[in-house]
């Protein structure tokens, strides 16, 4: 039962993650029928609702309180499917905001579409490097299935691909993808940057997690790869 909710886990964040490429690619301007700012304050309670849940449950002690109430083995798989279901609902509801940002025309235009190109080679290539498997929380009941248990191997795994010169390149892949528009609405320029400011925020606490987990594997990796996002700046 255990691998059949985390495979039904796995496959609705495989559904949401379509649906969410979609609901990016397709954001224009609509018609509005509420005032700018009440727009941007539903769509911050929104995303914050999910932020709060994605931050909260990554934290050690919540995880200590869930394991009073779930198998050790289906946390991860119920995380996904609940932080799964928030960021369907933060798209589905997200409200749209009247009129373009801003309009780039010839060589400017080009470089945006480029950047949306490597933003998305990017985050391939970097999920590529992870396990998927483990990302979606099916990893975690096949291993325990097995009576093992999954071990952080940060130095070694993380040291491939972009991980070589970010120690974030999902983040920063989705940073090109969201602001690499020529045609930017001010709906979809909420969009990037609510998410991203998340982003920015969430790092230091993600890596704080991963330096309790993996002890000094992650920090001599941070040594060696300097910057989070962009390199020469942060």
């Amino acid at each position: 039962m255990l691998l059949l909710f985390a495979w039904f886990s796995a496959g609705v964040f495989v559904l949401v993650l379509v649906y969410v490429a979609h609901f990016v690619v397709t954001l224009q301007p609509q018609p509005t029928y509420e005032p700018p700012l009440i727009a941007i304050a539903l769509n911050l309670l929104l995303f914050g609702v999910f932020a709060a849940h994605h931050s909260l449950m990554a934290r050690t002690g919540v995880k200590r309180w869930l394991q009073y109430y779930l198998p050790t083995a289906a946390e991860r798989s119920t995380y996904v499917l609940v932080a799964s279901a928030l960021l369907f609902m933060v798209c589905l509801f997200w409200r749209d905001l009247p009129g373009t940002a801003y309009s780039m025309t010839g060589w400017f235009r080009e470089i945006t579409v480029a950047a949306q190109v490597i933003g998305v080679v990017m985050i391939a290539i970097a999920v590529s490097v992870l396990d998927p498997l483990e990302l979606a929380g099916v990893r975690q009941v096949l291993e325990a299935r097995l009576q093992r248990s999954l071990k952080l191997q940060a130095n070694d795994i993380r040291m491939v691909g972009p991980y070589r010169w970010v120690r974030h390149p999902l983040y920063l892949g989705w940073i090109l993808v969201v602001f690499g528009e020529a045609d930017m609405s001010a709906t979809r320029l909420a969009f990037a940057s609510i998410s991203t400011a998340y982003l920015l925020i969430a790092i230091p606490w993600e890596e704080a997690r991963m330096a309790e987990m993996s002890g000094k594997s992650y920090e001599r990796y941070c040594q060696r790869v300097r910057w989070r996002i962009v390199p020469g700046l942060w």
